[in-house]
């Protein structure tokens, strides 16, 4: 009896983390980033560095961008975040993240995030993604020109909308 109660629980795990790992790997882009901004705004309004969170930011960003930014991180003295596009971050972006519906071709997405719930913060972004091993993952931010021109060191993309 105690061998079959064992097998039996052994069978509910297996069937759990292949549950798990399924809705892990279908993951949509759009949720990916709302999740990722959702943990990056977060870490930034504690007063702390997301990019010395490796283990997370890896989760949500593909390697080629992880190495990119940290060289950038070294050399860049502009004070501008990647990710955010911007030096500083509104309060109300932690609570009013949302993105338009991905853009998708294989593995590749695009899509554009909204930060901000008013007129004076709102800030908006495109955002690449590509698929690695079943998991969206960011790859490329850049700013979106709401009438700003754009600037030779800090490409944009034209407003949606």
């Amino acid at each position: 009896m105690m061998k079959m109660t064992a097998a039996i629980r052994g069978i509910a795990l297996c069937f759990a983390l292949v549950q798990h790992a399924a809705s892990a790997s279908s993951t949509t882009p759009e949720s990916t980033a709302v999740e990722f901004y959702r943990w990056y705004i977060k870490t930034l309004t504690l007063n702390e560095e997301p990019t010395e969170a490796e283990r997370t930011m890896l989760r949500y960003v593909t390697k080629p961008l992880w190495r990119s930014v940290k060289k950038e991180q070294l050399t860049d003295n502009s004070g501008s975040d990647y990710f955010i596009k911007a030096q500083d971050y509104y309060d109300d972006w932690l609570d009013a993240i949302s993105t338009t519906a991905a853009r998708q071709e294989g593995g590749r997405a695009a899509l554009f995030v909204t930060l901000g719930a008013t007129a004076e913060s709102t800030h908006r972004l495109a955002v690449d993604l590509l698929k690695e091993r079943g998991t969206w993952k960011i790859h490329r931010v850049r700013r979106v020109c709401a009438g700003q021109p754009e600037e030779a060191d800090e490409p944009c993309v034209a407003n949606p909308d």
